[in-house]
């Protein structure tokens, strides 16, 4: 199952006009994983997947009191 965050992105995003692609670090990258050699290979990736987008969204999470 993809991480609470991941759920709440495609939530929000529903109705989009258009198909998307979506690469989430949470979900592309084992963020408990010892293998280092895999998330290495994973964030090496980063670089080219955004610079190859046309558009970026950043999730920060709910908006919070205080």
């Amino acid at each position: 199952m993809a991480p609470k965050s991941v759920r709440r992105v495609a939530y929000h995003m529903q109705g989009t006009p258009s198909p998307i692609s979506v690469w989430a670090d949470g979900v592309y990258i084992n963020q408990e994983n010892d293998d280092k050699c895999e998330r290495n290979h994973q964030v090496r990736l980063m670089s080219r997947i955004y610079s190859n987008c046309r558009t970026g969204l950043m999730y920060l999470g709910e908006e919070t009191d205080g």
